[in-house]
């Protein structure tokens, strides 16, 4: 009897270690580290596989271990976003800027994530996705004073899983922050077409400036991860354009005189 015992729990140990769950269906569970967003800042968090798996606004105050979510084996793609004020996301893929608007201050992240096991991992890097443009009107004659700036070019959204500009008609007057600058901010932009507009007093189109060209011939480039600043200096009397490119971490200054 004892020997018979024996040999059923034997028989039950071998079945225990032998048969595996089958896990094939389960989902995967992505961790993403928030520690590159200030605590207290909300951030725009979405999931993207075959179709939209997740988007939700967050703090990462909530989330001190950092922000789980089951998702779809495979690949998938996550992005975040901070910064969203003006702009809105349309089909919740395109971060659109409102007609009159500039864009919003975006710092973002995309990566594409292999989450093919039961967890995978990723850390938000965020990086700068806007281009704060001053414009500086230098040696205006007095009855040239009172104009007002308007701003117009082909990229008007962001695609928020590549972080690559939407084409669309955009345009904005800019800021006037002192008495002979004014400044908006752009998005990451599609092609040169950016184009200045000055009116006078009367409404009337004094000047018209392709300042995308301008940007394009001072080396800018619109592709690097982060974007740096740019301050177009452009001279009423002598008609000379300065386009100054600011690095936007050291405040390092280069100057291309067009």
């Amino acid at each position: 009897m004892k020997h018979a015992t024996l040999i059923l729990i034997c028989t039950q140990l071998l079945l225990s270690c032998s048969v595996k769950e089958d896990r094939t269906g389960c989902p995967c569970i992505l961790e993403i580290d928030m520690g590159g967003i200030e605590a207290d800042e909300a951030a725009v968090l979405s999931i993207w596989g075959s179709r939209l798996l997740s988007q939700e606004t967050v703090l990462p105050l909530d989330f001190p271990e950092g922000y789980e979510k089951p998702v779809d084996k495979g690949y998938n793609t996550v992005s975040a976003l901070c910064g969203k004020f003006n702009t809105s996301l349309d089909r919740q893929r395109f971060l659109t800027i409102p007609e009159g608007k500039d864009f919003d201050r975006i710092f973002a992240h995309v990566k594409n994530v292999e989450c093919t096991g039961e967890h995978a991992f990723d850390t938000l890097n965020m990086t700068k996705q806007f281009c704060v443009l001053d414009l500086v009107m230098l040696n205006p004659g007095e009855d040239q004073y009172g104009y007002t700036l308007e701003l117009e070019s082909n990229t008007s959204a962001m695609d928020i899983f590549s972080l690559s500009g939407i084409q669309g008609h955009f345009h904005c007057c800019p800021e006037q922050i002192e008495e002979d600058t004014y400044r908006t901010v752009l998005p990451r932009q599609t092609d040169n077409s950016l184009m200045l507009t000055l009116y006078g007093k009367n409404h009337d189109a004094e000047k018209v400036l392709h300042i995308g060209e301008y940007i394009n011939r001072s080396g800018y480039s619109w592709t690097t991860p982060s974007l740096d600043d740019i301050t177009i200096r452009i001279d009423y009397a002598s008609g000379q354009v300065t386009v100054t490119v600011r690095d936007w971490e050291t405040g390092k200054e280069q100057d291309c005189i067009i």
